[in-house]
């Protein structure tokens, strides 16, 4: 039986796909150089859904996949370790935008 649900929107229509909690469902959109995946996992020793979301290299593996985020228990746990209720991610997006827009700017790292 489904525990998860996945869909995908490309050039040939849409897609969907299942998952149950013991196989979970990953969902990957990359480009060249960069692209994203993100990942549902059931955990049954807590019973929790969560949802990890990573950075890859895209088509090219420029880089190794990096974890940048994960969705539990109604929180948004960042790569630092800070969690924000998903009622404030929204807030908080905001906040940091402009910071990471002028990193991109100027080269920062």
């Amino acid at each position: 039986m489904s525990h998860f649900y996945s869909s995908i929107q490309g050039s040939k229509g849409e897609a969907t796909r299942c998952g149950t909690k013991n196989s979970g469902v990953r969902g990957v959109v990359k480009g060249w150089n960069e692209g994203v995946y993100v990942e549902a996992i059931h955990h049954d020793l807590t019973d929790e859904d969560i949802f990890e979301i990573w950075i890859n290299g895209g088509s090219n593996h420029t880089h190794e996949p990096i974890k940048i985020a994960e969705i539990k228990n109604g929180k948004i746990i960042t790569l630092t370790g800070i969690s924000i209720p998903i009622k404030n991610a929204k807030k908080f997006i905001e906040k940091i935008q402009p910071e990471i827009i002028m990193l991109k700017l100027t080269g920062e790292d």
